[in-house]
């Protein structure tokens, strides 16, 4: 394929925006070429994958006002690692190119052996963990070595054939010039960093790969160290939960946003197409032409199709004008059920895929309709597998895995709010799946969140006649649930 030779910014700005990513940039009288865009900062940066001098390499293009300066933090970043004995990816070239004010960094490209993004995010225990030891052990000698690093998540990380290679180096910071190790606090709250993205449904491994930790630091692995670590990591996760509820209503990296006097919304780019925009233009003609599932005064469901996805869409309606003034100045329930999808997918919870929410705004502040689309999630209700299947051990197993589910939400001091059997859709591999998220509640403290939490409870237990065999059923499991986190069980 031609590669066309880029010689000013605007040019380059112009072939990101259009997704064109075959061109080169000249440095001296060599170039680098781009194969494909990997990440794009607008306005700041971009990094690709492509070749320098007829070798695979990653370039980090940088053009702010401040490039020079991301350049060298990028090789300061890999000299320091490099000195701790941690893999980096060896700097090839870096400097300014022959387009004016714009600044690369050219790294060797790895090859990794392992996807490490599906093993964080699988289910299998056993190869995550074999996989975050060799991780441990990279930050245990960077904290040895006074550095840390600012911005952890697994595409930080590749594992290649002769080790792990850290290949984002620039947030690699070093605390004090005249100290070497990190202090237990700093090394700790750095270290929470990276088991704050695991999913958490793996929370249980967390206190196993702290005890490695401290055995690679010398440190003496004891109760009042483990407290420590559990409160910078629910700080930490809480940190990120907090991030995402803000990212997913502004633009960026996969969330466009607008805002304006007539409507507000925003969608993933991913599932971006010319359907999904035709919606935001008229949404109550696709609602219309679609399946209506549920009608009401106050939330209309129907099932629709966008680019040949199957799409449910609920809209939270304004049953009269006083229900408008009262409602119209807080956050629609479509903006929170849109907000609290996109975190439980960051918490790896399992609920039906958000796409996309919008509001009709009159005045520019008074809410309207507003509507919240997510993938459809075939399957049959919770309820309705408990009442009709009658196979006692699938129900034990469906059970337990609920109950996995509650236990993220008391991991992370979520409360549902309407613990109902038909919130829950149990997919074909007998997964239940959370859905209408519109009550959902964080809560920052403990008593709070187990006054919500026991209210779930208590709401689910009215979804069973007492002592039938499910009743009996999820008040053991509740039970013990409660006994393992050590919490009163209200009334």
């Amino acid at each position: 394929m031609i590669q066309q030779s880029l010689h000013t910014l605007d040019e380059l700005k112009l072939f990101i925006a259009n997704k064109v990513t075959h061109f080169s940039i000249p440095i001296d009288e060599r170039e680098v070429v781009c194969e494909y865009v990997l990440r794009v900062m607008p306005c700041k940066r971009i990094v690709m994958k492509g070749q320098w001098q007829s070798k695979p390499a990653v370039a980090k293009l940088f053009f702010s006002h401040f490039a020079k300066r991301h350049v060298d933090r990028e090789a300061a970043g890999a000299r320091a690692l490099r000195q701790a004995g941690i893999f980096v990816p060896k700097v090839l070239y870096e400097g300014p190119t022959q387009i004016e004010g714009v600044w690369v960094v050219i790294f060797e490209w790895i090859d990794a052996i392992i996807d490490l993004d599906a093993v964080w995010q699988g289910h299998d225990e056993a190869a995550l963990k074999k996989i975050l030891q060799p991780l441990q052990l990279i930050f245990a000698k960077q904290h040895q070595a006074g550095i840390y690093h600012v911005d952890l998540h697994p595409n930080n990380f590749v594992i290649a054939a002769n080790g792990v290679y850290i290949v984002d180096v620039a947030d690699a910071k070093r605390a004090w010039v005249f100290r070497k190790a990190l202090s237990r606090r700093k090394s700790i709250a750095n270290l929470v960093l990276l088991y704050a993205q695991l999913p958490i449904r793996h929370h249980a491994i967390i206190a196993d790969l702290f005890k490695q930790y401290c055995e690679l630091r010398q440190w003496p692995f004891d109760q009042r160290l483990q407290n420590k670590m559990q409160i910078y990591l629910f700080r930490a996760r809480r940190q990120r939960m907090q991030n995402m509820i803000k990212r997913c209503f502004r633009n960026c990296k996969g969330i466009v946003a607008h805002h304006d006097f007539h409507a507000r919304w925003a969608y993933r780019e991913a599932d971006n197409s010319e359907s999904l925009q035709a919606f935001l233009k008229n949404p109550d003609a696709y609602l219309m032409q679609g399946s209506i599932v549920k009608g009401g005064h106050t939330c209309t469901v129907a099932k629709i199709k966008l680019k040949e996805q199957s799409v449910i869409v609920k809209r939270y309606n304004i049953k009269n004008v006083w229900h408008g003034l009262t409602k119209g100045l807080f956050i629609s329930r479509a903006a929170r059920s849109w907000q609290n999808a996109n975190v439980l997918d960051l918490l790896g919870i399992p609920t039906a895929k958000p796409i996309a929410y919008y509001e009709k705004r009159w005045l520019g502040f008074f809410r309207r309709e507003a509507y919240f689309l997510c993938a459809y999630q075939s399957g049959e209700l919770l309820l309705s597998y408990f009442r009709s299947s009658s196979e006692s051990l699938g129900k034990v197993l469906v059970a337990k895995r609920w109950i996995e589910i509650l236990k993220c939400f008391a991991e992370a001091r979520i409360a549902h709010r309407d613990l109902k059997a038909t919130n829950f859709i149990l997919s074909v591999g007998q997964q239940p799946i959370v859905i209408d998220l519109d009550a959902m509640r964080f809560y920052a403290k403990k008593n709070a969140f187990l006054a919500a939490y026991n209210g779930d409870l208590n709401r689910w237990m009215q979804n069973w006649k007492f002592g039938t065999f499910e009743y009996e059923l999820f008040v053991h499991l509740i039970n013990d649930l409660m006994k393992e986190r050590g919490f009163d069980r209200g009334c």
